[in-house]
């Protein structure tokens, strides 16, 4: 069960009210995760379950979906980060996955594009300030927990890109 401290908890209701209504995109969360490796027309039909809303996304399928942030195109992304983002702080110091650490390198200004021709601080214009602003406190408390997350990383990408948004 998880058992977040109450700065991750206020992170969450952070990040929940930045991402309220957020609208999905083109991929599932499956598609996603195919689309690191596959091509379009695969991807295209192994639809997987569709989310109407990111709360829907359970916890067994971002255990094993972090590859989705690689292969997701913006708008699908910015549906799928809030749930990464919260399983994160949840899940945190009880687990062992890497899921939390893949949610941090999604964050890189730096990192690879992902599999569309957009590049990620393209991906990044389609947050609202308030969205920016909840990923900056999911990286400060990310970076103060280097016994549990990639801390470094967290903080490098708070340092080149999501630092100045408070």
């Amino acid at each position: 069960m998880d058992h977040p401290d109450a700065n991750a908890g206020c992170v969450i209701e952070e990040i929940r009210a930045a991402f309220r209504d957020v609208e999905k995109g083109q991929l599932t969360l499956h598609q996603a995760i195919l689309s690191t490796w596959a091509d379009e027309e695969h991807v295209l039909a192994n639809q997987g379950r569709s989310h109407k809303r990111w709360e829907e996304i359970t916890d067994k399928e971002i255990e094993a979906g972090g590859k989705a942030l690689y292969g997701a195109d913006p708008k699908s992304w910015r549906f799928f980060i809030p749930a990464f983002m919260i399983w994160s702080l949840r899940f945190l110091k009880v687990n062992d996955a890497f899921v939390s650490d893949q949610t941090i390198y999604s964050f890189d200004p730096e990192g690879v594009k992902p599999a569309s021709s957009l590049s990620k601080l393209e991906r990044f214009q389609l947050l609202s300030l308030p969205q920016k602003r909840a990923i900056r406190r999911f990286l400060e408390y990310m970076a103060r927990n280097d016994s549990y997350a990639d801390a470094t990383f967290a903080q490098k990408a708070i340092n080149q890109y999501w630092g100045h948004y408070k």
